[in-house]
C-alpha cells in the first residue's frame, strides 16, 4: 500500500495527497476545456454573418460541422478500456501526462490545422485528440485509487471529477468573448 493511504497521514493536514488531487482537478479541467471549446469555436469559424469582414470564415456545411464534432468521440471511444489496462501496467502519471500533451499541442495547433488544410485533416486532429483524452478517466480513476486514502477517496473522487464541470463552464464563455472579440477565431 502505499505510503500516502495510511492512517498518519489521512488524519494530517495537508499533504501529497491534496497537491495530487489538486493537480488531477486542474487536469480534469484543462481536458474539457479543450474538449468543449469547439463547440463555441465552430460558429465563430464558420459565420458569413460576421461584423468583421477581415476574420476569416470556413466553408464547412452542416453536415461537416457535425462530423467535425463527432470526431472526437470516435477516438476517445477507442482508447477507454486499453488506456485502464496501460495505466495499471505503467502508471497512470506519465500516461496522463502524454495524453496532456498530445491532446494540448493538438488543440494549439487547431486554428492552423483549420485554416491551412482540409476539413477532413482538421476532423483527424480531432479523433486524436479524442484518443488522448481517452486516457483521461482510465489515468484520473488509477491515480486517485493509488494516492487517497480510503476515508478520503469519495470526497477526492468528487472535487476531481468536478473538474469536468468547472472546465466546461469556465471555457464556454471564454470562447464565447473570443470568438466575438476583435481577435476573432483564429
Amino acid at each position: 500500500q502505499h505510503p500516502a493511504c495510511d492512517l498518519q497521514s489521512a488524519v494530517s493536514g495537508l499533504g501529497v495527497r491534496h497537491y495530487q488531487a489538486a493537480m488531477t482537478f486542474l487536469s480534469m479541467v484543462l481536458s474539457y476545456s479543450m474538449r468543449v471549446s469547439l463547440s463555441v469555436g465552430i460558429v465563430a469559424m464558420t459565420n458569413t454573418k460576421g461584423s468583421d469582414p477581415d476574420i476569416m470564415v470556413l466553408d464547412w456545411d452542416f453536415a461537416q460541422k457535425g462530423i467535425i464534432l463527432s470526431s472526437f468521440y470516435w477516438g476517445y471511444m477507442v482508447t477507454q478500456i486499453p488506456a485502464g489496462h496501460l495505466s495499471r501496467k505503467f502508471g497512470p502519471k506519465y500516461l496522463l501526462l502524454s495524453a496532456m500533451l498530445v491532446c494540448s499541442a493538438t488543440t494549439l495547433l487547431s486554428p492552423s490545422i483549420a485554416v491551412n488544410c482540409h476539413w477532413v485533416i482538421f476532423c483527424l486532429s480531432r479523433v486524436i485528440q479524442g484518443l488522448s483524452q481517452g486516457f483521461f478517466f482510465p489515468s484520473v480513476n488509477t491515480h486517485i485509487a493509488k494516492w487517497a486514502p480510503p476515508s478520503e477517496k469519495t470526497r477526492i473522487f468528487s472535487f476531481v471529477f468536478g473538474g469536468t464541470q468547472f472546465g466546461t463552464v469556465l471555457i464556454l464563455p471564454i470562447a464565447g468573448y473570443l470568438a466575438a472579440s476583435p481577435w476573432g477565431w483564429p
